[in-house]
């Protein structure tokens, strides 16, 4: 649902020329989110991975401007094909020198660079080491360097059609890859989808399942990637507010034997 939050114009410095300048950001904003709200529809029920491949490389094809959210989005979707990165390896190499002048497009290239490291393409690394000392570019592109090997993994367990099961949408479904997966780090990026903005039966229920098979097990301090990723479960089944979960919390707020996964539970009992 679109959500548009009307201000007073009198909130603003008025003059014609900045009250057009508002009037134009604005509309532009709720154009991207009815944009970007069509095209995750489309992605809903894709008949195949090659149907999720091509209606990006259609959006990237089109317009310089992309949204940032259908950017942000390549790192949920276990996309890894050359067709789409390709396009954005240029993208971001064409406009590395106007974004140096302009905020929008230097924003444009950042998310571009970030966007390769999703690919999980080791052929994008030397365009990101290339990136990786510039100033103005190069913590992007150290980030996507870290992220590369990670999705190297992950793209084929999130984009797994093979498990999906056709009484979900292709988003639950690939939630689902991510948090039913042996990867810790990958459970915890599908936890925090599910905070995020997804908060179907089946994915609170799998989270249920996954915190009740592992919280007790997080015994040693140092295993950062674990612990986080079971706080971030405790922390997504907490968001949904329904009272089934609430025993589950408390159990954890109570017997976690790891700190940080007992705070994490006993602030979902207090929201």
């Amino acid at each position: 649902m679109l959500i548009v939050q009307y201000r007073r114009i009198s909130d603003y410095t008025t003059g014609p020329a900045i009250l057009s300048n508002y009037i134009e950001r604005t509309s532009m904003k709720i154009f991207n989110t009815i944009l970007l709200a069509l095209f995750s529809a489309s992605l809903a029920h894709a008949a195949s991975l090659e149907d999720d491949v091509n209606r990006y490389v259609e959006r990237f094809s089109g317009n310089k401007t992309v949204n940032e959210e259908l950017v942000e989005s390549l790192e949920w979707m276990g996309l890894s094909d050359p067709r789409l990165f390709d396009l954005i390896e240029r993208r971001a190499i064409e406009c590395a020198e106007p974004g140096r002048y302009d905020r929008k497009t230097r924003n444009q290239v950042q998310l571009y660079l970030r966007a390769l490291g999703f690919s999980g393409q080791s052929k994008y690394a030397l365009t990101l080491q290339n990136f990786a000392p510039d100033l103005t570019y190069g913590r992007r592109a150290k980030n996507a360097l870290e992220d590369m090997p990670y999705y190297q993994k992950w793209n084929p367990i999130i984009s797994n059609r093979a498990i999906f099961d056709a009484k979900y949408s292709d988003d639950v479904n690939r939630i689902l890859n991510m948090l039913q997966s042996d990867d810790f780090l990958l459970k915890r990026l599908g936890a925090q989808r599910v905070y995020a903005e997804n908060k179907d039966a089946i994915l609170l229920s799998t989270l249920e399942t996954e915190i009740r098979a592992s919280y007790m097990n997080m015994t040693n301090e140092n295993d950062n990637g674990p612990i986080d990723a079971v706080s971030w479960m405790v922390k997504a089944l907490g968001s949904a507010k329904q009272e089934q979960y609430r025993p589950l919390l408390q159990e954890v707020a109570v017997k976690a034997p790891n700190k940080k996964i007992r705070k994490y539970a006993k602030q979902a009992l207090d929201r």
